[in-house]
């Protein structure tokens, strides 16, 4: 696990390149502070990110999937129980055309409850 005692985009590509990450949540703001950062370069790995809130727009998308992210929108009141709905990416959407298939993946799912 890594824990940052703050949100700072150069600490977390740090992080990023170090290996240790697989898997993070963060929001789409700090998600657009993460693609604009200088040190922003395509891992060498996947990273799975959850993010919540507003859907992540088609151009964020656009900059974080060559970078290596995996972002998958998640929707729940974090402060009671967490994700309520899941947008799982299914298979066939890897055939679409890139914006649509960044409106699919910023959509915030279905129930998993």
């Amino acid at each position: 696990h890594v824990c940052l005692r703050k949100i700072d985009a150069g600490d977390i590509w740090t992080a990023l390149h170090g290996g240790a990450v697989t898997h993070f949540s963060a929001a789409p703001t700090v998600l657009t502070m993460i693609a604009e950062h200088p040190a922003a370069q395509p891992l060498p790995h996947p990273v799975h990110v959850d993010t919540g809130g507003p859907p992540p727009s088609p151009a964020l998308l656009a900059r974080l999937t060559p970078l290596g992210f995996d972002v998958t929108h998640l929707y729940g009141l974090t402060e009671t129980y967490g994700p309520v709905a899941v947008n799982v990416w299914q298979p066939e959407w890897d055939e679409l055309a890139p914006e649509e298939a960044a409106k699919l993946r910023a959509r915030q799912g279905v129930g998993n409850i």
